[in-house]
Formats: C-alpha cells, sequence, structure tokens
C-alpha cells in the first residue's frame, strides 16, 4: 500500500494545482476533501483525477479476504471449502452486477466476482510443476504459442463484442454468459504471449520498464496530462489530434519513457533501506 499512498498523495497534488482548473477534469468546484476520501476508501468515484488507483486497495482486500478464507478451510482440513468459498462469492458478486448495485468502497462487488480468477490463479500457481510437464511450456515451440495465443485472443475479441464494456469498479460485465469465456480466453492469450516474452533474448530496457511497472502505472497519467498541456499551451497543436490512433500510440511511448526517470527516482528514495531503517548511530 505504500506506492499507492505515495502516487495518491503526488497525484492529488497535480490535481490540486493543474488538473482541477484545467483540461478534461477541470472542475474548481469540488470538495477539496472528496478526493482525500476517495484515496483512503479506494472509491473510484471520487478519485476524480487518478482513477486507476482504485486497483491496488481492490486488490488488497482481494488478497486479505482469500487467504482468511485459506487459512480457513486448512484450519478445518477441509479443501474443497475453498474452491466453494471462491465460487461461491463470485456467485454472489455476478448476482450484485445483474442488480445494478452501485459501486462499493475498495470495488467490494468486484473483489466478490474477481474471487473466482484469483483461486484460479492461485490454483494453476500451486500446481506448477505439473502443469509445465504436461504441456512441455519450456520445450514447446514458440509458433505453436503463436498459434494458441492467436486463437484465445481472436476468441476473446469475438466474445467481447456480444457483452457490455466491463468495469470490474463498478462490478459491470453485461452478459455474465460471455464475460466470463472472454475473460479466461484473455488470461490464456496473455500467459502465452508472456511466456513468448521469455523466451526472448533479454533486452535491458525493457527489463527495467517491466521491474518498474507499477511504478509507471501510478504515474503515468500525470505524465501524459503534461506531454498533452505541453503540446496544447506551447507547441499549439489542437487537442483532438490526440484522436488519432497513431498519436496515441506515440503518447504511449512517450508517456513511458518520460515515465523512467521517477522509476530512477524511486528506486533511489522509496527502495532505499536506509528510507526504511534507523541510522545505526
Amino acid at each position: 500500500m505504500l506506492p499507492y499512498v505515495i502516487f495518491s498523495l503526488i497525484n492529488y497534488v497535480y490535481w490540486l494545482l493543474v488538473a482541477r482548473h484545467f483540461g478534461a477534469d477541470a472542475d474548481p468546484d469540488v470538495s477539496l476533501t472528496l478526493p482525500l476520501l476517495g484515496i483512503l476508501f479506494g472509491f473510484e468515484p471520487w478519485m476524480y483525477f487518478y482513477k486507476p488507483l482504485w486497483f491496488l486497495p481492490c486488490l488488497m482486500v482481494t488478497e486479505i479476504l482469500f487467504y482468511s478464507l485459506w487459512r480457513l478451510s486448512t484450519a478445518l482440513h477441509k479443501a474443497y471449502l475453498l474452491p466453494l468459498f471462491a465460487f461461491g462469492l463470485s456467485a454472489i458478486g455476478n448476482s450484485l452486477s445483474c442488480m445494478c448495485v452501485p459501486p462499493l468502497p475498495f470495488a467490494l462487488g468486484g473483489v466478490l466476482t474477481m474471487m473466482l480468477f484469483y483461486y484460479l490463479g492461485y490454483f494453476f500457481a500451486s500446481r506448477k510443476n505439473t502443469i509445465c510437464s504436461l504441456f512441455a511450456v519450456q520445450t514447446v515451440s514458440s509458433w505453436y504459442l503463436v498459434v494458441i495465443a492467436l486463437v484465445f485472443a481472436a476468441i476473446c475479441g469475438v466474445l467481447s463484442l456480444q457483452t457490455a464494456t466491463t468495469s470490474v469498479h463498478k462490478n459491470s460485465y453485461g452478459n455474465a454468459l460471455f464475460a466470463l469465456p472472454t475473460a479466461l480466453c484473455g488470461c490464456l492469450a496473455l500467459s502465452c504471449i508472456a511466456i513468448l516474452i521469455a523466451k526472448l533474448p533479454p533486452l535491458r530496457l525493457l527489463q527495467y520498464i517491466g521491474t518498474h511497472t507499477l511504478v509507471i502505472f501510478g504515474i503515468h497519467l500525470t505524465v501524459a496530462s503534461l506531454i498533452k498541456g505541453f503540446t496544447v499551451f506551447v507547441c499549439q497543436l489542437p487537442l483532438s489530434t490526440y484522436e488519432r490512433l497513431g498519436v496515441r500510440f506515440l503518447l504511449v511511448i512517450a508517456t513511458v519513457f518520460c515515465s523512467l526517470p521517477f522509476c530512477f527516482l524511486y528506486d533511489k528514495i522509496v527502495s532505499s533501506k536506509r528510507f526504511f531503517t534507523k541510522s545505526s548511530k
């Protein structure tokens, strides 16, 4: 939760001084304390400028809940209770979605629904060696993985057209009969892509970006907003320029590279052991 607090406060200050007065998020009449309450309760509708951070407290609550269920099933020596809990809570979450229950603090509706995916991750991770041996993941042909990734990605794309836009923080998934297999196929496609990337020769720049995704996640909207502000107010480019797909792609690349100095600072200041420990004196 330390990165969540740090980046939330940084983005709150940016919203307070800049985004509250300029751009699409401009609204000087908004209460100054409401975004702080949104940060405290992980409530996305109140987080205003930096809504993506809702994911971190949501994940924390998910892990605490799952760990509690795991401890309970372990204490009772009944392993079958864990999947029953996971599927049951997911069913409750989907029921809340069907009843159009408004967003809850810490995205609790999404926490319940996503418990199924968390359990599946736990299930496969605990059987990693068996699955690797069964499917020969380490020795399988790259072309085979490409075909599998394309097939699952295609299925995911086709099924996603049959349901509404998914929004976990709102616990809204459209048609659950399509949303569930869509998400599972997407996970499988991304897993194949991850294995393919692992087979590539290591590139230090990509490794550095990969190990600092949390920092980039925490700062990227602020950086992108600054880039847009520079191009609009200094370079006099119209904001409509960013409606083009190619320009959006360039914005993503520029945002990642402009975020790298923040990654360096984060390593030097926050990740330093001296930041958490007292002087030996």
